[in-house]
């Protein structure tokens, strides 16, 4: 009996270690859209260039978007802040990301997207936001529908 309890533990411990989860929000009426400015504002805690990495994955969306850090003259429609997670297990990972898009003039919430992988499942920075984002987009183009 001990080691039908020991391997169940095992094994559920091991499908927990295995897990990722992605998914986004768009405040009903909202779309991401492609005609405004984005301006991704930099983290204070950040030091590994999570900015640079969430402006380039909406670039290759097609949205025009630029980061605090480089250009802070510019006008611009939508704030985009973010946050990340890194954890160690033998090297850092990004344990999850989380961004949120705010309408510039009201700070009103319009859209927001995650993306979350444990140590066993850990891919890039890039594509860890990658996921986040398409999971936005998704949601995007069906509401456009």
């Amino acid at each position: 009996m001990k080691y039908i309890i020991f391997i169940s533990s095992a094994l559920f411990l091991s499908i927990v270690g295995c897990s990722s989860t992605m998914g986004g929000y768009i405040v009903p009426g909202e779309s991401i859209d492609r005609n405004l400015v984005y301006m991704v504002e930099k983290s204070a805690i950040d030091e590994r260039g999570l900015d640079e990495i969430i402006s380039r994955q909406l670039k290759k969306k097609g949205l025009k978007v630029y980061t605090e850090s480089t250009d802070t003259s510019k006008d611009y429609d939508v704030k985009i802040v973010y946050g990340g997670q890194w954890q160690w297990d033998v090297t850092w990972y990004l344990l999850n990301v989380d961004i949120r898009f705010y309408e510039k003039e009201s700070s009103l919430l319009l859209a927001s997207a995650y993306s979350q992988r444990t140590s066993l499942v850990r891919k890039k920075p890039s594509e860890i936001v990658n996921e986040a984002i398409s999971a936005l987009f998704t949601l995007n183009n069906k509401e456009e529908r």
